[in-house]
This record gives C-alpha cells, sequence and structure tokens, in this order.
C-alpha cells in the first residue's frame, strides 16, 4: 500500500495464533479417543446471542493523480453497538452441516473524525473537524458450509467433542450518521471559524458494505461433563467493499450520494471464544469474547460534483473492526 498505510491493532494477527492454537492442539490430546458413534441423521442447534460490541471504521483517499498520497481521512471510532444475533446450526449424518447467523443492532454513541492534508504521508494538514455518531446501526448475515473431521469424547455412543471446517459467505453492513461537528484544526484560516458548524443536524452519513468470502475451523471441546469450550477462527481471503457517503453540508455536491467507493481484495479474521454449560438436556448458557477485522484492498471513489461532475480519486483502503464480549443461550433439537 506504500506510506499512506496506518499502522493497524496487532491485536487480530495475535488472536489468530492463540485462536489457532485454542482450535487445534487440544486435538493433540484427545484425538486418541476412539469408539463407535451413534449415527443420527439430523440434529439442529439454534441459538440467541447477544454481542456487547465496541467498533471502529475507517478509510482514506489520495487526490487525483495519486498526490497526496493521502488527501482525506475520516475514522469512526467507539462506534458501540448491542447486536442481537440468531443462529441455527443443522449437523447431517453425524459429518456434513449447515448454519446461517442474522445480526442486527444500533449505534449507541462514537464520534468521527475528518482530516485533510495538503502534503504526501499525511502532512500538511489543513482541517480537521471532530462530530458526534450517535446513529444509525448494522446489520450482518452470515452462510457456512462444513464438514465434520474429527470426533472424541465419546460418551453414551455420541460425541462430546469435536472439530470442523468450514467456507461460507458475510454481509456486514454498518450505517453511520455525524452530527453536532466542530471544527477543530484550520492552520492556514481556509475554514474561518472553529464551530460550532451552524446546522447541528446530519453533517455526514456512511454506509460501509462487506461482502466476504470466509474459511476456516470450528471447535467444540468438553472439559467437564456440563462444561465445554467452543470456539472458531475464521480468515477472509477476498473482500468486496463498497462506500456511499453523504456530505449534507456541502451545497456543492449531490446528495444521493456524494460519493462512492469500491475496492477488491484485503485480508481479515473472525474469531470467538466461548465456555459453555448445560442447564438441561439440550439447553445450554454461553459467555465469552467475539472479534471481527477486515481490510479492504485499493479502488476508486467518484466524487459526484454539481459544478464539475464526477471526479474520480484512489481509494486506499478501508478498515472495521468490532469486538466485544458475547452472552448466548442454545438448544440443541
Amino acid at each position: 500500500m506504500g506510506p499512506y498505510r496506518k499502522s493497524r491493532m496487532k491485536s487480530p494477527r495475535l488472536f489468530s495464533g492463540l485462536a489457532f492454537a485454542m482450535l487445534f492442539l487440544p486435538t493433540l490430546v484427545f484425538a486418541q479417543q476412539a469408539a463407535v458413534v451413534e449415527e443420527e441423521k439430523f440434529s439442529l442447534l439454534v441459538g440467541e446471542r447477544t454481542w456487547l460490541s465496541k467498533g471502529k471504521s475507517d478509510f482514506n483517499i489520495a487526490g487525483v493523480g495519486g498526490v497526496p498520497n493521502v488527501l482525506s481521512e475520516l475514522i469512526w471510532d467507539d462506534v458501540d453497538s448491542t447486536v442481537v444475533e440468531l443462529s441455527a446450526n443443522a449437523l447431517f449424518y453425524q459429518r456434513w452441516m449447515w448454519s446461517v447467523e442474522v445480526g442486527f443492532g444500533a449505534i449507541s454513541g462514537g464520534t468521527l473524525r475528518d482530516l485533510d492534508f495538503f502534503g504526501n504521508n499525511r502532512t500538511f494538514l489543513f482541517s480537521e473537524s471532530i462530530s458526534t455518531a450517535d446513529d444509525d446501526g448494522l446489520f450482518y448475515v452470515s452462510v457456512d458450509l462444513g464438514y465434520r473431521i474429527l470426533s472424541w469424547a465419546v460418551r453414551d455412543k455420541k460425541p462430546r467433542s469435536s472439530l470442523d471446517l468450514l467456507i461460507g459467505y458475510q454481509h456486514w453492513r454498518e450505517k453511520y450518521i455525524a452530527t453536532k461537528g466542530v471544527q477543530t484544526q484550520d492552520p492556514f484560516g481556509l475554514i474561518g471559524f472553529v464551530g460550532p458548524f451552524p446546522d447541528q443536524g446530519k453533517a455526514i452519513t456512511e454506509d460501509f458494505t462487506w461482502d466476504s468470502l470466509r474459511v476456516g475451523a470450528r471447535a467444540n471441546i468438553e472439559i467437564l461433563p456440563k462444561f465445554s469450550f467452543r470456539g472458531r477462527l475464521l480468515f477472509v481471503p477476498w473482500t468486496h467493499f463498497k462506500l456511499e457517503d453523504i456530505h449534507h453540508l456541502r451545497t456543492d455536491l449531490r446528495q444521493d450520494p456524494s460519493s462512492r467507493a469500491t475496492a477488491d481484495g484485503g485480508f481479515g479474521v473472525l474469531f470467538d471464544a466461548t465456555l459453555s454449560y448445560n442447564v438441561w438436556r439440550g439447553l445450554s448458557i454461553e459467555a465469552g469474547y467475539q472479534l471481527w477485522d477486515i481490510s479492504s484492498g485499493e479502488g476508486t471513489i467518484t466524487a459526484r460534483s454539481l459544478i464539475v461532475g464526477d471526479v474520480q480519486e484512489p481509494f486506499n483502503e478501508a478498515n472495521s473492526t468490532r469486538h466485544g464480549l458475547i452472552i448466548g443461550i442454545n438448544y440443541l433439537f
């Protein structure tokens, strides 16, 4: 990406290594337990999870012709959301599986930092503003197909631990609305005031949309007769990113939207780990932690000016991260 790439949080890479060990090393210990497994033609696990998540999304673009290499950068930080997720996991003949997850939530807080530069590598800052991000929400849906490659810890002719390989697709959308903007830096006097801006309604609306392929593994490991560890590690080898932006206070830009960006490629990691307790028969509860982190490849952004028409500029990179505690309830039929 060159010098315009800003440093990313290191934790997703660390979590990738830790999660890999948590998912795969226990199989070396328990794999030797072989037994006859009662073959069930079909089982279904349905569940609900509540994700107390904290999020961050950002992107940066270059100027026309790539100069400067970072012209503008927008950072949505601390965009918190309590996400409700509904899921269904079907298992056929103790081997083949299919799962679907649907999640939704509102954005309950955060800030937008909007920076503009004259020079390469984020130098000669000529504008910085801070706005309140107190709206709108997020939605995602994912579908996975899988195959159970290993089962062990068999009791009552049923496996209590397993390892599955997964491949699937995810659609993830987050929408933010910024209000109450304040100009915090104007070193060249181009803006002419520090704010707050006269209109304290909507300032900027942005939609971040990710359509991603994902591959990885899922493990369920019985620790005690009623306690289990559940973990999942998925990598995103490719994603299609789309951004739609409306600058509500810019009368020189169209409002349907003001700009559009697309980018392909990128990389991401999705990880969750929980401890589960079997309450009664097929009913269980769980609690743990979940992390998502996805970055796009390069692309283009089209600014839709009412004066000169559409103008294309290089789109450097976008990133969305969301992480936090999860609690859930499941029932196995």
